[in-house]
């Protein structure tokens, strides 16, 4: 769900797959960053583009925590860091952990609730609709 009181930037995505995974992989970690499924994407792939843009955001946000959580792991069994070395590195951990938020850029104008229906199924949490 999103904070009313937070600032997010949203990033729309409206080339192709190809570029959407490119621009993924550039995108900084941040709880604030809302990607858009734009409209051409969409109407090109289906909900292949909702479902394919969820799944690179989570891998590239979970993946880093999880190589987080290894480096925690071998610091604590070399035995070579210090207790505020670990200390770091779990603030580290939980600041780099957060739920990908997706929008699906629909532009629809009759059956709006099916088309969200739709978009829900590709994994967006939210839909933008026309009127």
């Amino acid at each position: 769900m999103l904070d009313k009181k937070q600032k997010y930037l949203q990033i729309a995505l409206n080339s192709t797959l190809e570029e959407a995974k490119l621009i993924i992989s550039q995108i900084p970690l941040d709880k604030r960053i809302i990607l858009e499924v734009g409209t051409p994407l969409i109407k090109t792939y289906g909900l292949k583009a909702i479902k394919m843009i969820r799944k690179w955001w989570e891998e590239r946000i979970f993946d880093t925590a999880a190589q987080v959580e290894v480096e925690n792991e071998i610091e604590k069994w070399t035995e070579i860091l210090t207790e505020i070395s670990v200390k770091k590195a779990e603030i580290k951990q939980k600041e780099i952990t957060f739920t990908p938020y997706i929008v699906a850029d629909l532009k629809c104008m009759d059956r709006g609730a099916r088309e969200v229906e739709i978009a829900k199924e590709g994994g967006a949490n939210g839909a933008v609709v026309l009127g």
